[in-house]
């Protein structure tokens, strides 16, 4: 007897393998999605979403801040986006806030539990780490980034400084901040090792007992920053560079981790040569004309050649 399907049995038989499908495949229906880390102490995703006006972050063509906060980080998230969907990557991307992360921000990559990280990193602070990390073309070059000594606006004797005046002004920092620590020690400034918090720092600048520490200029017409109901000022005419080279950074331990990172790579690169990278970095403030002029007060690490 010669057996045969119907047009009924091959239907049911197509049904029954769908709902195995919906069953136990539900990755083939769903969008996949990457997952970025990013510190949750420091949860960018409010200013971010802020920052977005409900827009996809792959449509921004323009960057408008808020003027609340850090916009190095945020501009830095859509970054991110644009150069892995121009990169061919079209997968979701979610942020994953982490309680911490701990060699400084990395380990979770080197082990492979995690794929890649949110925002930029110093190579200095990653260089160790080639043999388990991916890491990107720099979207911060050498040189670029560059930082006020912020005060207290009630600081008349630190807003006094000069150039021929900077060996006077004490400046707290952290030994584990790498690159604002060779900064200020490639300066005439008196540095202040201090291991507690930023705010704890931020108090003592408030309160007069160091002069000044180091922040991003803000996007404010006079670069003012308002912490806590309280006001800081940069010290005029004089800026510092903070060396090295900033980059993202991908698992190589992840399975997906050499797929994400070739998309990603290809993405910077044609941001990059296009000049929406440098474009972005300054409608965020981060690159800010108001202190082009400005006196830096560690030229000298201009000279170094770094990646």
């Amino acid at each position: 007897m010669k057996f045969t399907f119907s047009n009924i049995s091959l239907n049911y038989f197509c049904r029954i393998l769908l709902t195995l499908c919906l069953l136990y495949c539900p990755a083939i229906l769903a969008d996949s999605v990457i997952y970025a880390d990013i510190l949750k102490a420091e949860d960018y995703r409010l200013r971010y979403n802020l920052a977005l006006r409900g827009q996809k972050a792959i449509d921004i063509k323009d960057y408008t801040p808020t003027k609340v906060g850090s916009q190095r980080e945020i501009v830095e998230m859509i970054i991110l986006q644009k150069a892995l969907y121009l990169g061919g990557e079209k997968s979701t991307i979610a942020f994953n806030p982490k309680d911490s992360l701990t060699l400084r921000e990395v380990t979770s990559l080197v082990k492979g539990d995690s794929l890649l990280y949110g925002n930029t990193l110093w190579f200095e602070m990653i260089k160790d780490y080639q043999g388990s990390l991916y890491i990107s073309d720099p979207l911060i070059r050498y040189g670029e980034y560059e930082a006020g000594f912020y005060t207290s606006r009630s600081n008349k004797k630190a807003l006094s400084t000069t150039m021929e005046t900077l060996k006077d002004l004490k400046v707290i920092t952290s030994s584990q901040w790498g690159a604002d620590w060779r900064a200020l020690h490639n300066s005439p400034v008196q540095t202040i090792n201090f291991m507690g918090s930023w705010i704890d720092m931020l108090s003592m600048v408030e309160y007069q007992v160091v002069d000044a520490m180091l922040i991003n200029f803000s996007l404010q017409e006079d670069l003012s920053l308002m912490f806590d109901d309280k006001t800081y000022i940069p010290i005029p005419n004089i800026k510092i560079m903070l060396p090295g080279s900033r980059h993202f950074v991908v698992s190589k331990k992840h399975p997906n981790g050499a797929q994400v990172f070739n998309a990603l790579n290809k993405g910077i690169k044609i941001m990059r040569e296009s000049g929406e990278i440098e474009k972005l970095y300054r409608q965020a403030g981060f690159i800010n004309s108001k202190v082009k002029g400005w006196s830096l007060a560690n030229s000298t690490m201009l000279t170094v050649d770094a990646k």
